[in-house]
Formats: structure tokens, sequence, C-alpha cells
């Protein structure tokens, strides 16, 4: 997202200038003639709405935080491996610049102590972050499994 950030930039100076050496053209021009100063204005009006359009086409979703699914399902295949884990839900991810920050609720057996269940979060979060480099804060809240808990969703 870091590449969204710069090119939104890059976007807005490049509309600053067209529409600034627009301008310019367009005073100079209607000295000549002052149709040429509405086919200006018009001009960059134009300019601006298709480069306003352009950006809210190309970063709507990075400023509506969306998930991304398929990274999100990978990672649900992955907490499949630890025995561990008995299901998992309630999966969100955030971003800021490349960076993605992801969190899960995990159901494990309730007879763990909470050293136990401290540690296989953290055996957990290392491994997706070795296997997502961008991928850099991985929050696991661990719940307890019941009798009967059909609640969340497995994953085994």
């Amino acid at each position: 997202y870091r590449g969204a950030l710069i090119n939104s930039l890059l976007e807005d100076y490049k509309a600053d200038i067209a529409v600034s050496v627009s301008v310019l053209i367009g005073i100079l021009l209607s000295k000549i003639n002052p149709v040429f100063d509405v086919v200006v204005g018009v001009s960059v009006a134009i300019y601006i709405m298709y480069s306003g359009y352009n950006l809210i086409k190309d970063n709507a979703l990075i400023l509506l935080d969306s998930q991304d699914e398929e990274l999100l399902e990978s990672v649900r295949k992955d907490l499949s491996e630890f025995d561990e884990i008995e299901n998992a839900h309630d999966f969100r991810m955030t971003t800021s610049g490349k960076s993605i920050y992801l969190f899960i609720d995990v159901r494990m057996n309730r007879s763990l102590t909470i050293d136990e269940a401290h540690e296989i979060t953290n055996k957990i979060s290392k491994f997706i972050k070795h296997k997502y480099k961008n991928i850099k804060r991985v929050l696991i809240h661990a719940e307890p499994v019941y009798d009967n808990d059909s609640s969340g969703c497995a994953i085994k």
C-alpha cells in the first residue's frame, strides 16, 4: 500500500502542474479570444474530476480497510496444521503502508494453562510472521473450548 500513497501524491502533483500550466495558457490565450478561457476552464474541471475518480477507484478499498480474503484463507489453512488449535474465528486484518496486522481468535483445549496457551500462540505468531513477510504483528486471542461448543469455524 505504500505504492498507493506515493502514486496518489504523484497524481496530485501532476494535477497541480497540469492545472497551473493550463490556467497560464488559458490566461494568455484569452487575450486573443475570450472563448479560450472557457475551453481551458472546462478542460481543467474535467481533468480534476477524472483525476479524483481515479484516486478514489484506486484507493477506496485501502481506505475502507478491506480484507485480503486469499491471505486470510491461507492463514486459516496454516492454523489447521497446529494440533492445539481446535477452531479459529474472527480473522481480521488492517494495514499501515505495506505492513499487515493480523488479529485471530482461536479456541484451545480448556485444560491448557495460561503459560501453555501463551507459548502456543507465540509459536503460531512467529510461524505466520516468518511465512508472510508483510505481516508485522499477529495478535492471537486464545479462548477455551468446551464440550458441545459448535461456535467458531472448525479448522480440522
